[in-house]
């Protein structure tokens, strides 16, 4: 999911990538935040989402 252009993210927002996390995981398949923005890595790392569902990438390959 490019997730590039996000510049706010509110809580409905976060419910919505914890869904889309739990059918994510129930459907034993993987979400891939491509290129989030700084907001969304911040977000991911604050609720603690990191992990082998959420597999935040960059464009320059690095995690952070």
């Amino acid at each position: 999911m490019d997730l590039s252009g996000i510049t706010r993210i509110d809580t409905a927002g976060v419910q919505l990538l914890l869904q889309l996390s739990l059918t994510a995981q129930r459907t034993d398949a993987r979400l891939d935040l491509h290129a989030p923005s700084l907001v969304v890595r911040e977000l991911v790392s604050f609720y603690r989402l990191e992990g082998p569902i959420f597999q935040p990438d960059h464009e320059d390959g690095n995690t952070p």
